[in-house]
Protein backbone atom coordinates (compact mmCIF):
# COMPACT_ATOMS: atom_id res chain seq x y z
CA UNK A 1 0.00 0.00 0.00
CA UNK A 2 3.09 2.55 0.76
CA UNK A 3 4.41 2.00 -2.60
CA UNK A 4 0.98 2.41 -4.29
CA UNK A 5 0.58 5.57 -2.30
CA UNK A 6 3.53 7.19 -2.78
CA UNK A 7 3.83 6.54 -7.22
CA UNK A 8 -0.08 7.80 -7.22
CA UNK A 9 1.51 10.66 -5.42
CA UNK A 10 4.37 10.77 -7.66
CA UNK A 11 2.10 10.94 -10.32
CA UNK A 12 0.21 13.75 -8.75
CA UNK A 13 3.28 16.26 -8.72
CA UNK A 14 4.38 15.43 -12.64
CA UNK A 15 0.84 16.35 -13.00
CA UNK A 16 0.46 19.59 -11.86
CA UNK A 17 2.24 22.86 -13.38
CA UNK A 18 4.98 23.24 -11.90
CA UNK A 19 6.07 19.95 -10.16
CA UNK A 20 4.83 21.17 -6.81
CA UNK A 21 1.33 19.78 -5.48
CA UNK A 22 -0.04 22.16 -3.09
CA UNK A 23 -2.31 20.28 -0.24
CA UNK A 24 -4.28 23.53 -0.02
CA UNK A 25 -4.70 24.05 -3.62
CA UNK A 26 -8.42 23.01 -4.38
CA UNK A 27 -7.41 22.06 -8.28
CA UNK A 28 -4.18 20.82 -7.16
CA UNK A 29 -6.30 18.04 -4.67
CA UNK A 30 -8.85 17.41 -8.01
CA UNK A 31 -6.20 16.27 -9.75
CA UNK A 32 -5.23 14.24 -6.78
CA UNK A 33 -8.72 12.77 -7.54
CA UNK A 34 -8.67 11.67 -10.87
CA UNK A 35 -4.67 10.15 -10.30
CA UNK A 36 -6.74 8.27 -7.93
CA UNK A 37 -9.17 6.61 -9.80
CA UNK A 38 -6.96 6.21 -12.57
CA UNK A 39 -4.86 4.35 -9.96
CA UNK A 40 -8.31 2.29 -9.12
CA UNK A 41 -8.99 3.42 -5.79
CA UNK A 42 -12.74 3.38 -4.73
CA UNK A 43 -15.02 6.03 -4.11
CA UNK A 44 -14.65 4.99 -0.21
CA UNK A 45 -10.69 5.15 -0.06
CA UNK A 46 -10.76 8.65 -2.04
CA UNK A 47 -13.71 10.13 0.33
CA UNK A 48 -11.41 9.52 3.58
CA UNK A 49 -7.80 9.96 2.00
CA UNK A 50 -8.02 13.30 0.46
CA UNK A 51 -9.15 15.01 3.81
CA UNK A 52 -5.99 13.63 5.13
CA UNK A 53 -4.05 15.43 2.67
CA UNK A 54 -5.81 18.54 2.80
CA UNK A 55 -4.58 18.40 6.50
CA UNK A 56 -1.21 17.39 5.83
CA UNK A 57 0.03 20.00 8.78
CA UNK A 58 -1.12 22.18 10.66
CA UNK A 59 -0.82 26.09 9.96
CA UNK A 60 0.87 28.46 12.73
CA UNK A 61 0.49 32.52 12.67
CA UNK A 62 1.77 35.04 14.74
CA UNK A 63 -2.13 37.08 14.46
CA UNK A 64 -4.91 37.46 12.42
CA UNK A 65 -3.53 39.64 9.99
CA UNK A 66 -1.06 37.07 9.43
CA UNK A 67 -3.40 34.01 9.03
CA UNK A 68 -5.60 36.87 6.21
CA UNK A 69 -2.83 37.63 4.36
CA UNK A 70 -2.09 33.81 3.76
CA UNK A 71 -5.51 32.63 3.02
CA UNK A 72 -5.92 34.99 0.60
CA UNK A 73 -3.33 33.65 -1.43
CA UNK A 74 -4.06 29.72 -0.57
CA UNK A 75 -7.25 27.69 -0.85
CA UNK A 76 -7.38 26.69 3.01
CA UNK A 77 -10.22 23.81 4.06
CA UNK A 78 -12.33 25.04 6.69
CA UNK A 79 -11.21 22.02 8.21
CA UNK A 80 -7.19 22.87 8.68
CA UNK A 81 -5.95 22.88 11.75
CA UNK A 82 -4.33 26.68 12.58
CA UNK A 83 -2.64 28.00 15.65
CA UNK A 84 -3.12 32.19 15.95
CA UNK A 85 -0.84 33.67 18.80
CA UNK A 86 -0.66 30.47 20.19
CA UNK A 87 -4.90 29.50 20.34
CA UNK A 88 -5.54 26.27 18.43
CA UNK A 89 -8.80 26.28 16.04
CA UNK A 90 -9.75 25.80 12.91
CA UNK A 91 -9.21 27.91 9.55
CA UNK A 92 -13.66 28.04 9.52
CA UNK A 93 -13.86 28.95 12.61
CA UNK A 94 -11.84 32.16 11.64
CA UNK A 95 -13.67 32.98 8.35
CA UNK A 96 -16.97 32.73 11.10
CA UNK A 97 -15.22 35.35 13.41
CA UNK A 98 -13.86 37.96 11.23
CA UNK A 99 -16.54 37.35 8.22
CA UNK A 100 -14.06 37.01 5.90
CA UNK A 101 -16.09 35.20 3.34
CA UNK A 102 -18.89 36.60 1.81
CA UNK A 103 -22.32 36.73 3.57
CA UNK A 104 -25.07 34.58 2.59
CA UNK A 105 -27.77 37.24 2.28
CA UNK A 106 -31.22 36.71 1.09
CA UNK A 107 -32.55 33.72 -1.91
CA UNK A 108 -35.75 33.23 -3.31
CA UNK A 109 -35.13 29.09 -2.65
CA UNK A 110 -37.83 27.28 -1.49
CA UNK A 111 -35.73 25.26 0.34
CA UNK A 112 -33.64 25.27 3.95
CA UNK A 113 -30.56 26.30 4.81
CA UNK A 114 -29.33 22.80 4.74
CA UNK A 115 -31.02 22.13 1.82
CA UNK A 116 -29.66 24.76 0.11
CA UNK A 117 -26.31 23.48 0.73
CA UNK A 118 -26.74 20.04 -0.28
CA UNK A 119 -27.96 21.20 -3.37
CA UNK A 120 -25.00 23.56 -4.09
CA UNK A 121 -22.78 20.57 -2.89
CA UNK A 122 -23.91 18.17 -5.73
CA UNK A 123 -23.82 21.30 -8.27
CA UNK A 124 -20.69 21.39 -7.38
CA UNK A 125 -19.67 18.15 -8.15
CA UNK A 126 -21.50 18.46 -11.29
CA UNK A 127 -19.24 21.52 -12.38
CA UNK A 128 -16.51 19.84 -11.39
CA UNK A 129 -16.45 16.58 -12.46
CA UNK A 130 -16.75 18.47 -16.03
CA UNK A 131 -13.93 20.22 -14.99
CA UNK A 132 -11.59 17.22 -14.56
CA UNK A 133 -13.11 15.19 -17.82
CA UNK A 134 -10.52 13.70 -19.64
CA UNK A 135 -10.77 12.32 -23.27
CA UNK A 136 -11.22 8.75 -21.42
CA UNK A 137 -13.69 9.51 -19.10
CA UNK A 138 -15.68 10.96 -22.37
CA UNK A 139 -16.07 8.46 -24.09
CA UNK A 140 -17.36 6.10 -21.75
CA UNK A 141 -19.61 9.19 -21.03
CA UNK A 142 -21.18 9.66 -24.43
CA UNK A 143 -21.80 5.43 -23.69
CA UNK A 144 -24.01 5.91 -20.86
CA UNK A 145 -27.90 6.00 -21.17
CA UNK A 146 -30.03 8.06 -18.63
CA UNK A 147 -29.85 11.81 -17.77
CA UNK A 148 -26.55 13.21 -17.03
CA UNK A 149 -27.24 16.33 -15.29
CA UNK A 150 -24.24 17.50 -16.83
CA UNK A 151 -25.81 20.49 -19.01
CA UNK A 152 -25.85 20.70 -22.82
CA UNK A 153 -22.89 20.92 -24.96
CA UNK A 154 -19.96 18.79 -25.80
CA UNK A 155 -17.57 17.82 -23.26
CA UNK A 156 -15.08 20.48 -24.14
CA UNK A 157 -17.81 23.00 -24.16
CA UNK A 158 -19.10 21.51 -20.48
CA UNK A 159 -15.45 21.93 -19.25
CA UNK A 160 -15.15 25.21 -20.48
CA UNK A 161 -18.37 26.60 -18.65
CA UNK A 162 -17.02 24.77 -15.61
CA UNK A 163 -13.64 26.84 -15.85
CA UNK A 164 -15.84 30.07 -15.65
CA UNK A 165 -18.32 28.15 -12.92
CA UNK A 166 -15.02 27.21 -10.87
CA UNK A 167 -12.84 30.31 -11.40
CA UNK A 168 -15.96 32.08 -9.69
CA UNK A 169 -15.79 29.81 -6.80
CA UNK A 170 -12.10 30.17 -6.53
CA UNK A 171 -12.37 34.43 -6.42
CA UNK A 172 -15.00 34.22 -4.03
CA UNK A 173 -13.15 31.95 -1.59
CA UNK A 174 -10.28 34.86 -2.33
CA UNK A 175 -7.28 33.47 -4.83
CA UNK A 176 -6.35 35.92 -7.29
CA UNK A 177 -7.16 35.86 -10.73
CA UNK A 178 -3.73 35.28 -11.42
CA UNK A 179 -3.64 32.39 -9.28
CA UNK A 180 -6.94 31.23 -10.99
CA UNK A 181 -5.33 31.70 -14.35
CA UNK A 182 -2.09 29.17 -13.14
CA UNK A 183 -4.04 26.58 -11.85
CA UNK A 184 -6.54 26.32 -14.60
CA UNK A 185 -2.82 26.13 -17.05
CA UNK A 186 -1.55 23.15 -15.34
CA UNK A 187 -5.03 21.51 -15.35
CA UNK A 188 -5.43 21.86 -19.61
CA UNK A 189 -1.67 20.83 -19.55
CA UNK A 190 -2.23 17.65 -17.41
CA UNK A 191 -2.44 14.24 -19.57
CA UNK A 192 -5.65 12.92 -21.14
CA UNK A 193 -7.52 16.16 -19.68
CA UNK A 194 -10.20 17.04 -22.21
CA UNK A 195 -9.01 20.56 -22.84
CA UNK A 196 -5.69 19.19 -23.27
CA UNK A 197 -5.62 20.62 -27.30
CA UNK A 198 -5.19 23.29 -29.34
CA UNK A 199 -8.20 24.87 -29.67
CA UNK A 200 -9.25 23.29 -26.00
CA UNK A 201 -6.36 25.51 -24.29
CA UNK A 202 -8.18 28.53 -26.00
CA UNK A 203 -11.00 28.16 -22.76
CA UNK A 204 -7.91 29.08 -20.22
CA UNK A 205 -7.57 32.58 -21.39
CA UNK A 206 -11.56 32.40 -22.49
CA UNK A 207 -12.11 32.05 -19.16
CA UNK A 208 -10.28 34.68 -17.40
CA UNK A 209 -11.54 37.23 -19.81
CA UNK A 210 -15.37 35.72 -19.33
CA UNK A 211 -14.67 36.11 -15.31
CA UNK A 212 -13.06 40.08 -16.13
CA UNK A 213 -16.01 40.90 -17.75
CA UNK A 214 -18.25 39.66 -15.01
CA UNK A 215 -16.50 41.40 -12.47
CA UNK A 216 -17.56 44.43 -14.22
CA UNK A 217 -21.46 43.56 -15.08
CA UNK A 218 -22.11 42.67 -12.05
CA UNK A 219 -18.99 42.75 -9.03
CA UNK A 220 -17.37 39.60 -8.09
CA UNK A 221 -18.14 41.35 -4.44
CA UNK A 222 -21.35 41.14 -5.19
CA UNK A 223 -21.91 37.57 -5.70
CA UNK A 224 -23.05 35.37 -2.95
CA UNK A 225 -23.43 31.67 -5.23
CA UNK A 226 -22.25 30.42 -8.10
CA UNK A 227 -24.59 27.38 -9.76
CA UNK A 228 -24.40 25.51 -13.23
CA UNK A 229 -27.25 24.56 -15.15
CA UNK A 230 -28.08 21.79 -13.36
CA UNK A 231 -31.77 20.83 -11.42
CA UNK A 232 -29.58 20.78 -8.17
CA UNK A 233 -27.56 24.33 -8.96
CA UNK A 234 -31.23 26.10 -9.73
CA UNK A 235 -33.11 24.68 -7.17
CA UNK A 236 -30.28 25.96 -4.72
CA UNK A 237 -30.49 29.54 -5.53
CA UNK A 238 -34.42 29.83 -6.54
CA UNK A 239 -34.52 28.97 -10.42
CA UNK A 240 -37.65 26.71 -12.10
CA UNK A 241 -35.39 23.59 -12.84
CA UNK A 242 -38.39 23.45 -15.77
CA UNK A 243 -37.98 26.88 -17.18
CA UNK A 244 -36.46 27.27 -20.80
CA UNK A 245 -33.24 29.88 -20.33
CA UNK A 246 -30.45 30.29 -22.25
CA UNK A 247 -28.44 30.72 -19.25
CA UNK A 248 -25.02 28.27 -19.28
CA UNK A 249 -24.73 29.16 -15.55
CA UNK A 250 -26.40 31.57 -12.94
CA UNK A 251 -24.94 33.94 -10.25
CA UNK A 252 -26.97 34.80 -7.10
CA UNK A 253 -26.11 38.38 -5.79
CA UNK A 254 -25.80 39.37 -2.07
CA UNK A 255 -29.22 40.68 -2.47
CA UNK A 256 -30.99 37.64 -4.09
CA UNK A 257 -31.00 38.63 -7.08
CA UNK A 258 -30.37 36.13 -9.83
CA UNK A 259 -28.30 36.87 -13.19
CA UNK A 260 -28.76 34.05 -15.54
CA UNK A 261 -25.45 33.93 -17.89
CA UNK A 262 -24.98 32.70 -20.99
CA UNK A 263 -20.96 31.37 -21.84
CA UNK A 264 -19.49 32.05 -24.90
CA UNK A 265 -15.81 30.76 -25.93
CA UNK A 266 -15.01 33.80 -28.42
CA UNK A 267 -17.24 35.64 -30.64
CA UNK A 268 -16.60 33.07 -33.06
CA UNK A 269 -19.75 30.80 -32.30
CA UNK A 270 -22.78 29.52 -33.10
CA UNK A 271 -26.35 30.73 -32.39
CA UNK A 272 -27.88 27.74 -33.07
CA UNK A 273 -26.43 24.15 -35.08
CA UNK A 274 -28.73 21.89 -34.23
CA UNK A 275 -30.43 19.11 -36.84
CA UNK A 276 -32.80 20.51 -39.64
CA UNK A 277 -35.78 19.01 -38.68
CA UNK A 278 -35.32 20.30 -35.09
CA UNK A 279 -34.43 24.33 -36.27
CA UNK A 280 -36.92 24.32 -39.17
CA UNK A 281 -39.66 22.41 -36.91
CA UNK A 282 -38.74 25.71 -34.63
CA UNK A 283 -38.57 28.15 -37.38
CA UNK A 284 -42.79 26.81 -39.01
CA UNK A 285 -43.83 26.76 -35.19
CA UNK A 286 -42.75 30.54 -34.89
CA UNK A 287 -44.42 31.11 -37.79
CA UNK A 288 -47.80 29.57 -37.13
CA UNK A 289 -47.41 31.91 -33.35
CA UNK A 290 -46.86 35.14 -35.13
CA UNK A 291 -50.07 34.62 -37.73
CA UNK A 292 -48.70 33.83 -41.08
CA UNK A 293 -50.75 32.38 -43.58
CA UNK A 294 -50.92 28.51 -43.74
CA UNK A 295 -49.61 28.50 -47.34
CA UNK A 296 -47.01 30.36 -46.67
CA UNK A 297 -46.00 28.03 -43.39
CA UNK A 298 -46.59 25.42 -46.13
CA UNK A 299 -44.45 26.56 -49.00
CA UNK A 300 -41.59 27.32 -46.48
CA UNK A 301 -42.02 23.76 -44.48
CA UNK A 302 -41.81 22.13 -47.64
CA UNK A 303 -38.63 24.28 -48.86
CA UNK A 304 -36.68 23.40 -45.39
CA UNK A 305 -38.02 20.26 -44.85
CA UNK A 306 -36.38 16.97 -44.25
CA UNK A 307 -37.76 14.95 -47.21
CA UNK A 308 -36.89 18.44 -49.22
CA UNK A 309 -33.26 17.40 -47.84
CA UNK A 310 -33.23 13.54 -49.15
CA UNK A 311 -34.76 14.79 -52.43
CA UNK A 312 -31.73 17.03 -53.07
CA UNK A 313 -29.59 14.57 -51.70
CA UNK A 314 -30.75 11.79 -54.26
CA UNK A 315 -30.43 14.01 -57.11
CA UNK A 316 -26.47 14.34 -56.19
CA UNK A 317 -26.21 11.18 -55.85
CA UNK A 318 -27.50 10.46 -59.01
CA UNK A 319 -25.28 13.20 -60.53
CA UNK A 320 -21.91 11.16 -59.01
CA UNK A 321 -23.42 7.87 -59.88
CA UNK A 322 -23.36 8.87 -63.63
CA UNK A 323 -20.05 10.67 -63.20
CA UNK A 324 -17.83 7.36 -61.89
CA UNK A 325 -18.48 4.07 -63.13
CA UNK A 326 -18.42 0.85 -61.22
CA UNK A 327 -15.31 -0.01 -62.23
CA UNK A 328 -13.92 2.64 -61.24
CA UNK A 329 -15.17 2.73 -57.61
CA UNK A 330 -13.99 -0.93 -57.57
CA UNK A 331 -10.62 0.08 -59.07
CA UNK A 332 -10.26 2.93 -55.83
CA UNK A 333 -11.23 0.47 -52.95
CA UNK A 334 -8.88 -2.00 -54.79
CA UNK A 335 -6.15 0.55 -54.36
CA UNK A 336 -6.34 2.19 -50.76
CA UNK A 337 -3.56 2.38 -48.83
CA UNK A 338 -3.47 1.77 -45.12
CA UNK A 339 -2.64 5.25 -44.52
CA UNK A 340 -5.73 5.91 -46.53
CA UNK A 341 -8.26 3.67 -44.77
CA UNK A 342 -7.24 5.24 -41.58
CA UNK A 343 -7.88 9.04 -42.44
CA UNK A 344 -11.02 8.65 -44.21
CA UNK A 345 -12.46 5.33 -43.03
CA UNK A 346 -11.42 5.47 -39.50
CA UNK A 347 -10.49 1.90 -40.28
CA UNK A 348 -14.59 0.84 -39.57
CA UNK A 349 -15.51 -2.68 -40.78
CA UNK A 350 -18.64 -1.51 -41.68
CA UNK A 351 -17.60 1.18 -44.49
CA UNK A 352 -15.64 -1.50 -45.80
CA UNK A 353 -18.27 -4.21 -45.60
CA UNK A 354 -20.50 -1.59 -47.71
CA UNK A 355 -17.72 -1.30 -50.28
CA UNK A 356 -16.63 -5.20 -50.69
CA UNK A 357 -19.66 -5.15 -53.27
CA UNK A 358 -19.85 -1.92 -55.03
CA UNK A 359 -22.75 -3.53 -57.74
CA UNK A 360 -25.07 -3.65 -54.61
CA UNK A 361 -23.75 -0.69 -53.13
CA UNK A 362 -24.69 1.39 -56.22
CA UNK A 363 -28.22 -0.27 -56.70
CA UNK A 364 -29.13 0.80 -53.53
CA UNK A 365 -27.44 4.12 -53.48
CA UNK A 366 -29.63 4.37 -56.78
CA UNK A 367 -32.75 3.79 -55.12
CA UNK A 368 -32.70 5.41 -52.44
CA UNK A 369 -32.46 2.26 -49.61
CA UNK A 370 -28.90 2.63 -48.32
CA UNK A 371 -27.95 2.00 -45.08
CA UNK A 372 -26.20 4.71 -42.96
CA UNK A 373 -22.90 3.32 -43.46
CA UNK A 374 -23.53 2.78 -46.98
CA UNK A 375 -24.25 6.61 -47.23
CA UNK A 376 -20.99 7.60 -45.48
CA UNK A 377 -18.79 4.83 -46.94
CA UNK A 378 -20.00 5.98 -50.26
CA UNK A 379 -19.56 9.41 -49.96
CA UNK A 380 -15.89 9.11 -47.96
CA UNK A 381 -14.76 7.04 -51.12
CA UNK A 382 -15.85 10.24 -53.30
CA UNK A 383 -14.11 12.78 -51.28
CA UNK A 384 -11.04 10.65 -51.10
CA UNK A 385 -10.84 9.04 -54.61
CA UNK A 386 -12.51 11.37 -56.81
CA UNK A 387 -12.32 14.81 -55.99
CA UNK A 388 -14.08 16.90 -58.68
CA UNK A 389 -16.67 14.19 -58.65
CA UNK A 390 -17.07 14.64 -55.44
CA UNK A 391 -18.37 18.08 -55.31
CA UNK A 392 -21.25 16.60 -57.08
CA UNK A 393 -22.70 15.20 -53.46
CA UNK A 394 -21.36 18.65 -51.61
CA UNK A 395 -23.87 20.30 -53.83
CA UNK A 396 -26.45 19.29 -51.53
CA UNK A 397 -25.85 21.84 -49.08
CA UNK A 398 -26.01 24.50 -52.01
CA UNK A 399 -29.19 23.04 -52.91
CA UNK A 400 -30.74 23.30 -49.93
CA UNK A 401 -29.73 26.72 -48.89
CA UNK A 402 -30.99 28.21 -52.47
CA UNK A 403 -34.38 26.48 -51.09
CA UNK A 404 -33.79 28.43 -48.35
CA UNK A 405 -33.00 31.68 -49.28
CA UNK A 406 -35.34 31.48 -52.76
CA UNK A 407 -38.15 30.95 -50.77
CA UNK A 408 -37.57 33.54 -48.22
CA UNK A 409 -37.37 36.07 -51.19
CA UNK A 410 -40.86 35.08 -52.66
CA UNK A 411 -42.34 34.42 -49.52
CA UNK A 412 -43.06 37.68 -46.63
CA UNK A 413 -44.13 35.73 -43.94
CA UNK A 414 -41.48 33.17 -44.39
CA UNK A 415 -39.06 36.38 -44.08
CA UNK A 416 -40.72 37.60 -40.90
CA UNK A 417 -40.50 34.56 -39.29
CA UNK A 418 -37.11 33.73 -39.82
CA UNK A 419 -36.11 36.91 -38.95
CA UNK A 420 -38.21 36.36 -35.52
CA UNK A 421 -36.54 33.10 -34.96
CA UNK A 422 -33.07 35.13 -35.77
CA UNK A 423 -33.97 37.49 -33.20
CA UNK A 424 -35.03 34.31 -30.44
CA UNK A 425 -31.80 33.24 -31.17
CA UNK A 426 -29.85 36.34 -30.03
CA UNK A 427 -31.47 36.03 -26.72
CA UNK A 428 -33.02 39.92 -27.09
CA UNK A 429 -35.59 39.49 -25.14
CA UNK A 430 -33.75 37.74 -22.14
CA UNK A 431 -31.05 40.52 -22.46
CA UNK A 432 -33.87 43.38 -22.24
CA UNK A 433 -35.60 41.72 -19.38
CA UNK A 434 -38.68 41.61 -21.15
CA UNK A 435 -39.12 37.53 -21.21
CA UNK A 436 -41.62 37.08 -18.48
CA UNK A 437 -41.12 33.43 -18.80
CA UNK A 438 -37.88 33.37 -17.34
CA UNK A 439 -38.45 36.13 -14.80
CA UNK A 440 -41.04 33.87 -13.35
CA UNK A 441 -38.75 31.42 -12.99
CA UNK A 442 -36.75 33.13 -11.00
CA UNK A 443 -34.02 34.66 -13.96
CA UNK A 444 -34.08 38.14 -12.62
CA UNK A 445 -31.62 39.39 -15.73
CA UNK A 446 -29.64 38.05 -17.95
CA UNK A 447 -26.10 39.02 -19.92
CA UNK A 448 -24.39 36.92 -22.88
CA UNK A 449 -20.51 37.24 -22.04
CA UNK A 450 -17.84 36.26 -24.54
CA UNK A 451 -13.80 35.45 -23.91
CA UNK A 452 -12.85 37.44 -26.59
CA UNK A 453 -9.57 39.39 -25.91
CA UNK A 454 -8.34 40.24 -22.55
CA UNK A 455 -10.89 42.16 -21.07
CA UNK A 456 -13.89 39.88 -22.87
CA UNK A 457 -16.75 41.41 -24.55
CA UNK A 458 -20.74 41.46 -23.47
CA UNK A 459 -24.40 41.63 -25.35
CA UNK A 460 -26.38 43.96 -23.70
CA UNK A 461 -28.55 46.28 -23.78
CA UNK A 462 -26.13 49.17 -24.62
CA UNK A 463 -24.77 47.50 -27.32
CA UNK A 464 -28.10 45.99 -28.53
CA UNK A 465 -28.93 49.70 -28.58
CA UNK A 466 -26.13 50.81 -30.23
CA UNK A 467 -26.94 48.25 -33.24
CA UNK A 468 -30.23 48.99 -33.54
CA UNK A 469 -30.37 52.78 -33.13
CA UNK A 470 -33.21 55.68 -31.61
CA UNK A 471 -36.21 53.89 -33.17
CA UNK A 472 -35.48 50.75 -30.95
CA UNK A 473 -34.04 52.58 -27.77
CA UNK A 474 -37.68 54.70 -27.67
CA UNK A 475 -39.65 51.97 -28.43
CA UNK A 476 -37.97 49.57 -25.68
CA UNK A 477 -38.58 53.01 -23.73
CA UNK A 478 -42.41 52.67 -24.52
CA UNK A 479 -42.55 48.83 -24.16
CA UNK A 480 -41.24 49.31 -20.11
CA UNK A 481 -44.16 51.98 -19.40
CA UNK A 482 -47.06 50.24 -21.18
CA UNK A 483 -47.58 52.33 -24.03
CA UNK A 484 -46.29 49.76 -26.39
CA UNK A 485 -46.08 45.79 -26.73
CA UNK A 486 -43.18 43.77 -27.34
CA UNK A 487 -44.40 42.33 -30.58
CA UNK A 488 -44.01 46.24 -31.40
CA UNK A 489 -40.36 46.27 -30.37
CA UNK A 490 -39.82 43.02 -32.23
CA UNK A 491 -41.00 44.30 -35.41
CA UNK A 492 -38.33 47.50 -34.99
CA UNK A 493 -35.84 44.84 -34.79
CA UNK A 494 -36.84 42.71 -37.49
CA UNK A 495 -36.83 46.13 -39.61
CA UNK A 496 -33.13 46.32 -39.25
CA UNK A 497 -32.78 42.75 -40.83
CA UNK A 498 -31.65 41.88 -44.07
CA UNK A 499 -31.18 38.85 -45.47
CA UNK A 500 -28.22 38.63 -48.28
CA UNK A 501 -28.77 35.19 -50.72
CA UNK A 502 -25.75 35.79 -52.30
CA UNK A 503 -23.24 35.92 -49.31
CA UNK A 504 -25.53 33.46 -46.60
CA UNK A 505 -25.30 36.49 -44.56
CA UNK A 506 -27.97 37.80 -42.14
CA UNK A 507 -27.24 41.81 -42.08
CA UNK A 508 -28.30 44.40 -39.86
CA UNK A 509 -28.98 48.02 -41.33
CA UNK A 510 -27.43 50.58 -38.38
CA UNK A 511 -28.58 53.74 -38.08
CA UNK A 512 -25.59 54.89 -39.71
CA UNK A 513 -27.04 53.59 -42.91
CA UNK A 514 -24.28 50.98 -42.65
CA UNK A 515 -24.72 47.85 -43.33
CA UNK A 516 -23.44 44.41 -40.91
CA UNK A 517 -22.94 41.36 -41.63
CA UNK A 518 -23.43 39.85 -38.28
CA UNK A 519 -24.49 36.09 -38.65
CA UNK A 520 -24.35 33.28 -41.79
CA UNK A 521 -27.63 31.38 -42.18
CA UNK A 522 -26.85 27.87 -44.05
CA UNK A 523 -26.82 24.25 -44.14
CA UNK A 524 -24.31 22.56 -43.71
CA UNK A 525 -23.90 18.22 -43.69
CA UNK A 526 -20.76 17.93 -41.63
CA UNK A 527 -20.60 14.38 -42.65
CA UNK A 528 -21.94 13.57 -46.48
CA UNK A 529 -24.22 10.80 -45.88
CA UNK A 530 -25.25 12.13 -42.29
CA UNK A 531 -28.03 14.38 -40.84
CA UNK A 532 -27.76 17.83 -42.14
CA UNK A 533 -27.46 20.91 -39.56
CA UNK A 534 -28.74 24.46 -39.68
CA UNK A 535 -26.33 26.65 -38.72
CA UNK A 536 -26.74 30.34 -37.69
CA UNK A 537 -23.23 31.82 -36.78
CA UNK A 538 -21.60 34.63 -35.48
CA UNK A 539 -19.87 36.09 -38.08
CA UNK A 540 -16.17 38.45 -36.39
CA UNK A 541 -17.60 41.44 -36.92
CA UNK A 542 -19.85 40.87 -33.94
CA UNK A 543 -17.45 39.66 -31.77
CA UNK A 544 -15.21 42.77 -32.69
CA UNK A 545 -18.05 45.22 -32.43
CA UNK A 546 -18.71 43.26 -28.55
CA UNK A 547 -14.85 44.41 -27.82
CA UNK A 548 -14.99 47.69 -28.63
CA UNK A 549 -18.38 48.34 -27.34
CA UNK A 550 -19.94 49.60 -30.50
CA UNK A 551 -20.98 48.78 -33.60
CA UNK A 552 -19.26 51.89 -35.10
CA UNK A 553 -16.53 50.92 -36.82
CA UNK A 554 -14.89 54.38 -37.61
CA UNK A 555 -14.56 54.96 -33.40
CA UNK A 556 -12.46 51.61 -33.25
CA UNK A 557 -8.96 51.29 -32.58
CA UNK A 558 -6.45 50.99 -35.16
CA UNK A 559 -5.51 47.54 -34.52
CA UNK A 560 -8.98 46.19 -34.41
CA UNK A 561 -10.19 48.08 -37.73
CA UNK A 562 -7.15 45.72 -39.33
CA UNK A 563 -7.99 42.75 -38.01
CA UNK A 564 -11.14 43.00 -38.99
CA UNK A 565 -11.17 44.46 -42.23
CA UNK A 566 -8.58 41.13 -43.20
CA UNK A 567 -10.88 38.86 -41.55
CA UNK A 568 -13.88 40.30 -43.34
CA UNK A 569 -12.49 40.23 -46.70
CA UNK A 570 -11.69 36.70 -46.37
CA UNK A 571 -15.07 36.20 -45.66
CA UNK A 572 -17.32 37.95 -47.92
CA UNK A 573 -14.62 39.08 -50.30
CA UNK A 574 -16.16 42.63 -49.47
CA UNK A 575 -16.36 45.37 -47.43
CA UNK A 576 -20.16 46.04 -46.07
CA UNK A 577 -19.73 48.57 -43.98
CA UNK A 578 -16.68 50.66 -46.01
CA UNK A 579 -13.29 50.73 -46.24
CA UNK A 580 -11.56 50.04 -42.65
Amino acid sequence: MRYFIQKALTDWAYKVNDGCPDPQNRTHIQVLEAVLRQHGCTEEFISEYLPRVQNLHELDFKDKEAFKAYSAKHNIQPSTKVTIAGTQTTAGEVDKEDDIKNVKTKTKSKFNSKEIQQRLDSDKKSVQDSLMMTKTRAKEQAKEKGKKDVGAGTPESRAGEAMVNTGIQRLLEGASLEQVEEEFVGLVNSDDHILNSKTGKQWVPAAIASLRMLDKEVGIKNIQNAAWDTDQGREAIGVDPKVETSSDTFVQLNDGTVVGVSLKKSGAVFLNSGGWGEQSGRILNGLKESGASEEAIEKLGYAISTDRYKEHWQSSVNDSLEAVSADDMKQAVSTLTPEQKKKWFSNKEAYFNSLSDIDGLRERMANGTGSGNDKKAYAKLFQSQFTEEGKLLRAVDTKMNNGLYNELKSNPDALSGMKSHIVKKMHISETLGLNKRTKAGGVDRFTTIYGSGDEGAVLNEQTLGDLLGDEFKETLAKVRNGEASEKDLNRVIEDKIELDLENRKVVFKHSSNRKYPLFSLHCRTKGLGGSPAMELQQTPLMGYALQQGTFDSDTWEDKAKKRFGIEIKAALNEIYVGDL
